[in-house]
């Protein structure tokens, strides 16, 4: 469900402040910022990339924190949908296993791309990626964690996607 932050209007000297006032306009606001809309998911087992030379949306399988209602296993994984707009940095880390080639992560918002996170030559170790984007985002947008590989195979991959509000717009 959506958190709602209310404008607190000008009093002129003199005007009263009111029990309903109290409740529109400062307490619903203080409440929602002690936890505001935030959404972590993870994969909790390797997910195997088979495309090579392809960008991939990450299939998350558990959500660790949702305040918002933003993730649901069915019917889009992949995805973390906003409930309440605002700002929100997203923040990616993905795991990859030994494997030679490039690989790369990227944020998309309603499937365009958005941000391109990181990129480099894969390792013979496991090794991480991570990148964080701030991004203005409606009520029903979403945003999603993508995965390149130019490995010549399959590379096995974990993840987490960390979507926290920051602040309203404007």
């Amino acid at each position: 469900m959506a958190k709602t932050y209310n404008t607190v209007p000008d009093k002129a000297a003199g005007d009263q402040f009111t029990e309903a006032m109290w409740d529109d306009y400062i307490k619903t606001n203080v409440n929602n910022l002690r936890v505001p809309p935030m959404c972590i998911v993870d994969r909790t087992a390797a997910l195997n990339q088979t495309t090579s030379d392809a960008y991939e949306a990450f299939t998350f399988d558990t959500e660790t924190l949702d305040t918002d209602g933003m993730w649901a296993s069915s019917p889009n994984p992949t995805r973390v949908t906003i409930s309440t707009a605002g700002v929100y940095a997203v923040n990616f880390i993905v795991q990859i296993s030994a494997t030679t080639g490039v690989v790369a992560t990227a944020i998309k918002k309603n499937g365009a791309f958005e941000a391109f996170l990181q990129s480099k030559a894969a390792h013979a170790a496991s090794s991480y990626m991570t990148g964080t984007c701030y991004l203005s985002l409606a009520a029903t947008d979403y945003v999603e964690g993508f995965v390149y590989q130019a490995t010549g195979g399959s590379v096995a991959m974990d993840a987490t996607m960390a979507v926290i509000w920051q602040g309203q717009a404007s």
